[in-house]
């Protein structure tokens, strides 16, 4: 079997939309306001038009192919609207990297062949989208290509592709000792 054919349905969704939880992942673990979100969103659609013409990988193919429908790009959407419905940015990030480290598992299972490329193409489109806009800038002076936080949340997505997800960092305060 070849591309999503080895998935069930709502698997096939998932897959699709797993550039988009990278990409979504990386926005949300350092947000850099109006201009940086459109540059962000431009270099995840760059990355999935780029890959239009993959032949090397049915995963990748696959879903790039599930966003020229619209029921294909409903389905993304209404996965991504589930991923952050709610959420604060920390939130996002843990759950979107969370469906990602459950998706992978899934991938590796029906299709270990084409597993390591597509997780390195989804590494490559979070790269991507830390890169595309200055974070901390003003006024166009300032900043760093890629801050800390989108460093961190590309570290923790290598991690959950490779099945070695730690959970996420927790801020709570344990409980005082009696």
């Amino acid at each position: 079997m070849t591309g999503l054919d080895a998935f069930d349905p709502a698997d096939r969704d998932r897959i699709a939309a797993m550039p988009m939880f990278a990409g979504m992942a990386v926005t949300a673990a350092d947000p850099s306001g109006l201009f940086g979100a459109i540059k962000e969103s431009a270099a995840m659609a760059q990355a999935l038009n780029k890959a239009r013409d993959t032949k090397d990988n049915p995963l990748i193919a696959a879903a790039v192919e599930s966003f020229s429908s619209s029921e294909g790009r409903s389905a993304v959407t209404t996965l991504l609207k589930e991923g952050v419905k709610g959420k604060d940015p920390k939130g996002i990030v843990d759950n979107l990297i969370g469906e990602i480290s459950q998706i992978s598992g899934i991938i590796a299972q029906k299709a270990p062949e084409a597993a390591p490329g597509f997780n390195n193409w989804l590494i490559d489109i979070a790269q991507s989208v830390a890169e595309a806009s200055k974070e901390g800038e003003f006024l166009g002076f300032g900043g760093v290509k890629v801050s800390p936080e989108e460093t961190a949340t590309i570290e923790r997505l290598k991690a959950a592709l490779s099945g070695t997800a730690a959970p996420a960092a927790t801020t709570q305060t344990p409980p005082p000792v009696a």
